[in-house]
Protein backbone atom coordinates (compact mmCIF):
# COMPACT_ATOMS: atom_id res chain seq x y z
CA UNK A 1 0.00 0.00 0.00
CA UNK A 2 1.38 3.58 -0.34
CA UNK A 3 2.35 6.14 1.86
CA UNK A 4 -0.24 8.93 3.47
CA UNK A 5 0.62 12.56 4.15
CA UNK A 6 -1.60 14.32 6.59
CA UNK A 7 -4.72 14.00 9.35
CA UNK A 8 -7.76 13.58 8.15
CA UNK A 9 -7.24 16.07 5.44
CA UNK A 10 -4.27 14.11 2.77
CA UNK A 11 -2.09 15.52 -0.10
CA UNK A 12 -3.13 14.47 -3.66
CA UNK A 13 -0.67 12.23 -4.08
CA UNK A 14 -1.47 10.37 -0.79
CA UNK A 15 -2.99 6.61 -1.29
CA UNK A 16 -6.94 7.17 -1.42
CA UNK A 17 -7.35 3.28 0.32
CA UNK A 18 -4.97 3.59 3.14
CA UNK A 19 -6.42 7.57 3.81
CA UNK A 20 -9.82 5.91 4.16
CA UNK A 21 -8.70 3.04 6.17
CA UNK A 22 -6.43 6.09 8.21
CA UNK A 23 -9.36 7.81 8.89
CA UNK A 24 -11.55 5.27 9.90
CA UNK A 25 -13.55 5.26 6.93
CA UNK A 26 -12.80 1.93 5.56
CA UNK A 27 -12.04 -1.18 6.67
CA UNK A 28 -9.51 -3.78 5.62
CA UNK A 29 -11.87 -5.68 3.48
CA UNK A 30 -12.75 -2.45 1.52
CA UNK A 31 -16.20 -0.40 1.22
CA UNK A 32 -17.69 2.53 -0.06
CA UNK A 33 -16.15 5.81 0.79
CA UNK A 34 -16.40 9.63 -0.87
CA UNK A 35 -13.16 11.79 -1.37
CA UNK A 36 -14.03 15.57 -1.47
CA UNK A 37 -11.32 17.52 -3.11
CA UNK A 38 -9.76 20.19 -0.94
CA UNK A 39 -7.81 23.29 -1.00
CA UNK A 40 -3.94 22.58 -0.26
CA UNK A 41 -2.81 23.05 3.40
CA UNK A 42 0.36 24.78 4.44
CA UNK A 43 1.21 22.03 6.73
CA UNK A 44 -0.08 18.33 6.81
CA UNK A 45 0.09 16.69 10.29
CA UNK A 46 1.75 13.42 10.64
CA UNK A 47 -0.08 10.48 13.18
CA UNK A 48 -0.93 7.19 13.91
CA UNK A 49 -4.42 6.23 14.03
CA UNK A 50 -6.11 2.37 13.38
CA UNK A 51 -2.38 1.07 13.36
CA UNK A 52 -1.74 2.97 10.40
CA UNK A 53 1.12 5.42 10.19
CA UNK A 54 1.00 8.79 8.16
CA UNK A 55 3.98 11.70 7.48
CA UNK A 56 3.73 14.98 7.92
CA UNK A 57 4.50 17.52 4.85
CA UNK A 58 5.30 21.29 5.09
CA UNK A 59 4.66 23.62 2.11
CA UNK A 60 2.58 21.34 -0.31
CA UNK A 61 1.79 23.19 -3.46
CA UNK A 62 -0.49 20.01 -4.08
CA UNK A 63 -4.36 20.01 -3.57
CA UNK A 64 -5.42 18.24 -1.04
CA UNK A 65 -8.11 15.69 -0.11
CA UNK A 66 -10.63 13.82 2.57
CA UNK A 67 -12.55 11.02 3.22
CA UNK A 68 -15.61 10.44 4.28
CA UNK A 69 -18.47 8.17 4.69
CA UNK A 70 -20.86 8.84 1.65
CA UNK A 71 -24.46 10.00 2.36
CA UNK A 72 -27.94 7.99 1.86
CA UNK A 73 -27.80 9.63 -2.18
CA UNK A 74 -24.01 9.04 -2.77
CA UNK A 75 -24.91 4.85 -1.79
CA UNK A 76 -27.75 5.11 -3.87
CA UNK A 77 -25.54 6.45 -7.22
CA UNK A 78 -22.96 3.72 -6.43
CA UNK A 79 -25.82 0.84 -6.53
CA UNK A 80 -27.23 2.36 -9.68
CA UNK A 81 -23.87 2.82 -11.19
CA UNK A 82 -22.80 -0.61 -10.39
CA UNK A 83 -26.21 -2.32 -11.92
CA UNK A 84 -25.91 0.41 -15.64
CA UNK A 85 -21.99 -1.19 -15.37
CA UNK A 86 -23.20 -4.78 -15.53
CA UNK A 87 -26.05 -4.39 -17.69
Amino acid sequence: MGSIWGTGIYTDDSSICRAGLHSGTIKNDGGLALVIRKPPLLYYVASEKTGIFSLEMKDSASTSFCVTVPSSTHERMASEWDKAKFA
